[in-house]
């Protein structure tokens, strides 16, 4: 909004700029689309249907100015997620203390719908001319395409308090059932140590970091270490991690041209066992919460496995061809 208006143009036409622009890096990054991807604004029919609801149910309450608030205190389970006391927050006057506190039937109670602002976008609804609070539209979005519960839910640690558990709150109680299963939450990015933000001035844009290093090394970068650590991003680091890549793509190489000269033969005992054991590490390493770290352990444990039977000339060329398939499969 706030570069909408100083650019002269609709925040509709500033959303679909930076849309079209994230979509260009994550094709570049090989990252798949999801099969839809929601935009808040064509959702404002279903929050405001959740939010009767919930006013329904006695979960929400609306103030003279049009402003709908959610009442924290009637959800008995707020804060299992965060493991977050609800008078804790009220004394150490928390992110959940925003403004409008005076017409607040509690000081915790968030907003679900709030009246328009000047030069801001806005939608009429039953309560006043106005537009969603921003917790309310995940919940609605999660609700519409993937249904009331949900496997898996991701996002930013810092997403956790409060965004994560007020859509526990509006979800569970709008639709009497467990919001979801599992959470997963991914640290945040470092730059030498200290978190990346544009107040901090060390922002960078991942095309330029990708103009050095290529976007591959960036994705390699992404899961050198487990997704809920944070991680520390260094020149030297992607250094680091180009020259990996490259250990990588020269044992690959050498695999096929070996595979050319190879006779036939069969796989010894000892390479059967081999294989079977970095298939099985791989495995485990990704069972255990997606440790992609020690998955590239058992990569690299690989290539050292198949760089020595590269360099014996009596491998055979099956032996080589299984081991190229097991290292096809595990770096995809």
């Amino acid at each position: 909004i706030k570069k909408a208006n100083e650019e002269g143009v609709s925040a509709e036409e500033i959303s679909q700029r930076y849309i079209a622009e994230c979509k260009k890096d994550m094709a570049s990054l090989n990252v798949r689309p999801a099969t839809t991807h929601p935009q808040a604004t064509q959702e404002i029919c279903g929050m405001e249907e959740m939010i009767r609801t919930l006013i329904e149910k006695g979960y929400a309450y609306a103030a003279e100015d049009g402003t709908v608030y959610y009442r924290v205190r009637s959800f008995k389970d707020y804060g299992k997620l965060s493991h977050k006391n609800l008078d804790d927050l009220e004394g150490g006057k928390r992110s959940l203390l925003v403004s409008g506190a005076d017409q607040k039937e509690d000081p915790l109670d968030f907003v679900l719908w709030k009246p328009k602002k000047e030069g801001e976008p806005f939608w009429k609804s039953p309560w006043c001319d106005g537009r969603p609070g921003w917790h309310i539209e995940c919940s609605v979005m999660s609700k519409k395409y993937l249904g009331d519960e949900i496997d898996i839910h991701a996002g930013g640690e810092d997403l956790i308090f409060p965004h994560h558990e007020n859509e526990i709150a509006q979800s569970e109680a709008a639709t009497g059932k467990n919001f979801a299963n599992y959470w997963m939450h991914n640290g945040h990015i470092n730059i030498d140590n200290k978190k990346m933000s544009k107040s901090a001035g060390n922002f960078f844009l991942t095309r330029d970091a990708a103009a050095k290093y290529g976007y591959e090394t960036i994705r390699y970068l992404m899961i050198q270490a487990h997704y809920r650590m944070p991680m520390n991003y260094t020149a030297e680091l992607l250094d680091s991690c180009k020259a990996s890549l490259e250990r990588l793509y020269n044992c690959r190489e050498n695999l096929d041209k070996a595979i050319e000269k190879a006779v036939n033969g069969s796989i010894t005992a000892e390479a059967e066992e081999i294989f079977e054991k970095r298939k099985s590490q791989f495995i485990t390493a990704m069972d255990d919460d997606l440790n992609t770290a020690d998955g590239l352990t058992a990569i690299f444990e690989l290539v050292r496995d198949l760089n020595k039977m590269i360099s014996d000339p009596e491998t055979s060329k099956e032996q080589l061809v299984k081991g190229a398939e097991l290292f096809d499969c595990l770096t995809g």
